[in-house]
């Protein structure tokens, strides 16, 4: 594949006295892909040859401002209006067995969307901040590049939405010795785009119809001496699909792919001094 990208972000922020400050901006984005894919299979005779153009556009304004109701409670939050245009160009693929390949075709998709974010910070000590915040995410349509034997393989899969939910505490403990930070959190995903593989030469790019996480995460890292420090984290997570139907089959209520139940990091630094320097 030859891609090509390109973005920008011009921005403004601000460092006022007051309670009050923000950042805002203006983003472009733009990538263009030309690809060539070929599946050789000596041993059954089988070759497939795929290529495509795609381009995708990207525009979106931003801002995001936080505001201190008292010296101990913040409120921030933020919107986001993206417009994006996508363009699939002359996808075909040409398979050495009569009646599988895809002719020449053209897709295109043209959305805008909002997002944004609303929380509240607490602080409970110095040394203490509790937050909870609300956030609706947004990812844009997609076309499905793995399409190979079968026209009906080919599709622009719908935008991805994702509200989530998330409260946790954040401190640093013993004149800083010691950082923890615990958050727990309630995602729900509307439009879930993933693939969904049936064979070397059919793959699908569909869209869940909602699936529900629920986690929490506890991060702890630790000043055990000035050049030794601990850290460790652990995450739970319980993510299920509440609708998915593949090939007329109720999937409903199958846990999410990737999505392990508990997830551990454990690792340790130590700096010793080296000559002129510092051996981690």
């Amino acid at each position: 594949a030859d891609t090509a990208e390109y973005s920008q972000d011009l921005r403004i922020a601000t460092d006022f006295d007051g309670p009050f400050n923000f950042i805002a901006g203006f983003y472009y984005f733009r990538d263009e892909i030309d690809s060539i894919f070929r599946i050789l299979q000596f041993a059954g005779g089988f070759t497939a040859n795929q290529t495509f153009r795609q381009t995708r556009e990207s525009y979106a304004v931003y801002a995001d401002g936080t505001f201190q109701l008292s010296p101990r409670l913040t409120i921030y939050g933020g919107a986001r209006l993206t417009n994006e245009k996508g363009e699939l160009e002359d996808f075909q693929s040409i398979i050495n067995i009569p009646g599988l390949g895809i002719p020449s075709t053209d897709l295109s998709y043209d959305e805008t969307e909002p997002s944004g974010r609303l929380g509240l910070q607490y602080a409970l000590t110095p040394n203490v901040m509790a937050y909870a915040q609300y956030a609706r995410g947004y990812r844009s349509s997609g076309f499905n590049g793995g399409a190979v034997a079968f026209p009906g393989d080919l599709n622009v899969a719908r935008p991805e939405f994702l509200d989530a939910w998330e409260a946790g505490l954040k401190s640093t403990l013993w004149d800083r010795r010691l950082t923890l930070n615990l958050a727990a959190f309630h995602y729900k995903f509307t439009d879930q785009q993933f693939i969904n593989s049936i064979s070397l030469t059919e793959t699908q790019l569909v869209n869940a119809g909602s699936s529900e996480l629920d986690g929490l995460e506890v991060e702890i890292s630790a000043h055990v001496t000035e050049r030794f420090t601990v850290n460790a984290a652990i995450g739970l997570l319980d993510a299920t699909y509440t609708e998915l139907t593949l090939s007329g089959l109720d999937l409903a209520g199958n846990r999410m792919i990737e999505s392990p139940e508990v997830s551990l990091n454990v690792s340790a630094d130590y700096v010793a001094p080296l000559g002129g320097g510092e051996l981690l």
